[in-house]
């Protein structure tokens, strides 16, 4: 029995837990008490919101960190990017994707604070769902009988809160569910319809990406939340970034391993590759090739990764004109501790600050009765 390992994980789970105690509720409480502001200056509440929020991802990124589960990346250079509105691709293995991908960000500016999750309506129950609700985040429910109704939800959502809260990135997982539980009902679809066959990767789904791009690429005139007719000539969205996620040795990390921190460490890379917008099918017979395309790519890949340890990058296989420069081999995402530390001071003391102001409310109250 490994003792030593026992304590360490409990510590740390004991750690993660007294985070998300003084952290999540302090991000709500900050975020009502200064919600006035959103009808003064609603432009300034977003960017505080988003920041706080930043803060979050930071702290939550340094969970993995601090376990010595890093991240590294290769392919295109995307900090070009951070800027611009940009639809993000990414394969989905399991629980550790979104922790991995919050810590991808944090070397990426601000990026953090502008993003807007897609995820299954399931995360809105946990314990950072209110925190994802209050950011603008958007909960998809699976499932045939629920598809035309949910698209349209995620129209008015891009419409109603992505464009007036000025969001950047968009992170989509296209396979619709974690592998283990998508890919047997894949592989039987393709063989049904003479698809490709994959084993790292599932087929993709192509509705809430048409949906993206027919809200947010096809000229139209747009009704936003405000009451406002804008006419839109450009696409909003610039960049597709497709990042493919490799696990060492084809075990993917989940929430338990992150919380306990027992799973020896390790690096997972991430694979970049970025579309300009125009290159895009919006015809939704050749998204839907486009996109079989891009995984069976994946495929590809991670069966390299799987079997050597490392993607191989290709300058042949990238344009020239849109790649940028070019990362060939792993670099490393570093956190500042120092930051984080201070970061987790702050939230500590407005936890306090907050207490004492309910204490005095309360007591007020009682006062009054």
């Amino acid at each position: 029995m490994d003792f030593k390992g026992n304590v360490k994980a409990i510590l740390r789970t004991t750690f993660i837990f007294l985070n998300n105690v003084y952290c999540i509720p302090t991000f709500l409480l900050w975020m009502l008490t200064l919600r006035p502001l959103l009808y003064i200056k609603p432009a300034l509440y977003w960017w505080i919101e988003g920041t706080i929020f930043h803060w979050l991802l930071l702290l939550i990124s340094n969970w993995l960190w601090m376990a010595g589960y890093y991240i590294a990346e290769v392919g295109e250079d995307v900090t070009e990017c951070c800027n611009d509105k940009c639809l993000v691709l990414v394969n989905h293995q399991s629980t550790g994707d979104v922790f991995v991908l919050m810590n991808s960000l944090q070397n990426k500016g601000t990026t953090s604070a502008r993003v807007c999750w897609i995820m299954d309506y399931i995360f809105k129950y946990t314990n950072f769902g209110m925190v994802s609700q209050c950011h603008g985040d958007f909960f998809i429910q699976q499932g045939k009988e629920y598809r035309d109704k949910q698209l349209e939800y995620l129209k008015r959502h891009l419409l109603d809160v992505y464009l007036p809260r000025d969001r950047q990135w968009i992170f989509l997982f296209p396979e619709g569910g974690f592998l283990r539980k998508r890919r047997l009902n894949s592989q039987k679809y393709a063989r049904k319809n003479s698809y490709p066959v994959l084993e790292h990767v599932t087929l993709p789904r192509i509705g809430a990406m048409n949906t993206i791009l027919k809200t947010l690429v096809l000229p139209k005139q747009i009704e936003v939340s405000n009451g406002y007719i804008c006419k839109q000539d450009i696409p909003i969205l610039k960049w597709v970034i497709d990042i493919t996620i490799g696990y060492p040795k084809n075990q993917p990390l989940d929430i338990f391993q992150v919380l306990s921190g027992k799973r020896p460490s390790c690096t997972t890379v991430l694979y970049y590759r970025k579309y300009p917008i125009s290159e895009i099918p919006t015809n939704e017979e050749q998204l839907l090739r486009w996109m079989y395309s891009r995984f069976e790519e994946k495929e590809r890949m991670l069966e390299t990764f799987y079997a050597s340890g490392e993607f191989v990058v290709d300058r042949a296989y990238h344009r020239a004109d849109n790649c940028g420069k070019l990362i060939t081999k792993p670099c490393r995402v570093e956190l500042d501790v120092v930051k984080i530390w201070l970061l987790n001071s702050l939230f500590v003391l407005s936890s306090y600050f907050h207490c004492y102001l309910i204490s005095l409310g309360w007591h007020w109250l009682m006062g009054c009765l």
